[in-house]
């Protein structure tokens, strides 16, 4: 890629680009200033691997601290079930879904987007929260079925996430596949520290009553209050 003149870096600052562009562009920065326009070739050098770990590394970002919202859902998940193997299937089935929006949005096979997307995504933790909350038993296949159908939601709020960072053409598969592995690794061990810390108070009699419900009405709350503010 070509930048002309004489690039600032001040944009980098929000963390939307590559941050190895941005260390580029800050070089070039500290250079000394002409009047005459040149153009400058900008070299990203980066094996397959560091490309991969950043991307790891960007993905769990978005998860941990940044996605309040995914993780968010992932609890109201953790809470609608006692069995560890049955928590992981439902986190399997929801990155099967992302990871299918994900990829299909970001490579612009679909075009769905834009703020409505965030609006869903609350309304998918509102709507499994409340299901916490009055239905004490939720058939399996039920769950299944509308942990797919948000998943696809918020993974094309992951597929907008990655877009923002603009990721290089050379890097695209392995940005894609790096940034998705990054969000399950954080989606993944938030789970399981939650589960752990959980898994002795699931056995007693007033675990539903004192912890299940209480938690998903705050969680149902936070979830209205961003429908709210998103719209």
């Amino acid at each position: 890629m070509s930048a002309w003149s004489h690039p600032e870096d001040d944009f980098c600052n929000d963390g939307g680009l590559d941050p190895l562009l941005c260390a580029e562009l800050a070089a070039l920065d500290s250079e000394t200033a002409t009047n005459n326009p040149a153009q400058i070739n900008i070299d990203i050098a980066r094996s397959p691997i560091q490309t991969l770990l950043l991307y790891i590394k960007l993905g769990m970002e978005h998860i941990l601290p940044l996605g309040l919202d995914h993780l968010l859902f992932v609890l109201a998940l953790l809470l609608s079930t006692y069995h560890l193997p049955r928590l992981l299937l439902y986190i399997s089935i929801f990155t099967l879904a992302h990871s299918i929006t994900l990829i299909l949005s970001y490579a612009n096979i679909i075009t769905i987007g834009g703020p409505w997307i965030e609006v869903l995504i609350a309304l998918s933790i509102v709507f499994v929260a409340v299901e916490n909350i009055f239905l004490k038993n939720i058939s399996a296949m039920w769950r299944v079925v509308i942990i797919f159908l948000f998943g696809l939601l918020h993974g094309m709020g992951f597929a907008g996430a990655l877009r923002d960072l603009n990721v290089p053409d050379e890097y695209f598969f392995t940005g894609l596949l790096g940034f998705n592995l990054g969000v399950e690794i954080a989606q993944v061990g938030f789970a399981l520290v939650v589960f752990t810390a959980l898994a002795y108070w699931m056995k007693k009699s007033w675990y539903r009553q004192r912890i299940v419900i209480p938690l998903n009405v705050a969680i149902s709350l936070i979830g209205s209050w961003w429908v709210y503010t998103r719209i």
